[in-house]
């Protein structure tokens, strides 16, 4: 989905968000875009029952190398399916991590409502699920746009449990506030309307400045300075909030979602795959440094 289609649909799907519509934050299809069947990569299915007995599916892609070094939980933004999505990070099996994506309830093929609590529920259990696997694999979870959101929060609830050696969020905020508002301060049309961002959306089930009690978590912080949908400066606010060792890399050019595509997309490969081998390597000895 191009960046100008996914930032009027999320103007569309904030603006009604206000009006007591929380689950219309979620754009679900339930159409197979990209069928990894097409990809000749080993894969499986896989299905997830929820504690209220809501089934959610999803796929976990097994890198070619006999001893993988890790392997990544992604949870993918609002639009479409994990069908859609899961090319962004599909090219990663191939330098040895696993893939896991699943979708969220009432996305693809699975049963349910999205709902701020419901996508956190997917969340925890998928992190449960996909540790259970394999315990000794690190596990890194991945989170993009609406999906960083998500992510940081089922790591927040699950942190007792279950500790990923890394979370890696990627173009996305804090709050469902602080994000409505600069969307909604992106149109002239729907300008005058910040202000109900604050007093009409809820943050119970965003992570919020729940982000500093995830300290002991490293985390890779990933925005571009040119995205037109979700600001930088909510970037920078996940990076200036966190006490996690972190790294921030910062993309000077692209748009949402962007990193791996494109003239910078090699370059940016390159660099976030040097920070997360480390980072499952020899986290615990190093010293990470802001990348610029």
């Amino acid at each position: 989905m191009k960046p100008s289609m996914i930032k009027l649909m999320m103007i569309f799907y904030f603006g009604l968000s206000l009006f007591g519509c929380s689950q219309l934050l979620y754009y679900p299809t339930d159409i197979m875009y990209v069928n990894p069947v097409r990809l000749k990569s080993k894969y499986e299915n896989h299905e997830i029952s929820l504690a209220n007995g809501v089934r959610v599916q999803g796929w976990y892609f097994q890198s070619p190398i006999p001893q993988p070094k890790g392997v990544i939980l992604f949870f993918h933004g609002n639009g479409q399916n994990r069908s859609a999505h899961y090319m962004s990070l599909f090219w990663i099996v191939k330098e040895g991590y696993d893939l896991a994506v699943f979708d969220y309830p009432g996305y693809g093929i699975s049963d349910g409502i999205p709902t701020p609590q419901s996508t956190v529920e997917m969340g925890k259990a998928a992190i449960q699920y996909v540790h259970n696997m394999n315990p000794r694999l690190p596990l890194i979870v991945y989170g993009q746009s609406l999906g960083g959101n998500i992510a940081m929060r089922s790591v927040f609830e699950m942190k007792e449990k279950v500790k990923p050696q890394v979370l890696v969020v990627e173009s996305s905020f804090l709050s469902y506030r602080a994000a409505a508002r600069g969307i909604l301060a992106s149109s002239i049309w729907t300008w005058p309307l910040q202000p109900l961002a604050y007093l009409l959306l809820s943050d119970e089930w965003a992570i919020h400045d729940h982000v500093s009690e995830l300290d002991e978590i490293p985390m890779i912080v990933i925005h571009s300075k040119q995205d037109k949908v979700i600001s930088f400066s909510l970037g920078e606010e996940v990076y200036n909030k966190s006490r996690s060792k972190k790294e921030f890399l910062i993309r000077e050019n692209g748009g949402h979602n962007e990193t791996f595509v494109g003239k910078d997309g090699p370059t940016n490969k390159i660099q976030f795959l040097s920070i997360l081998d480390r980072l499952t390597s020899t986290s615990q000895t190093e010293t990470l440094l802001k990348v610029r």
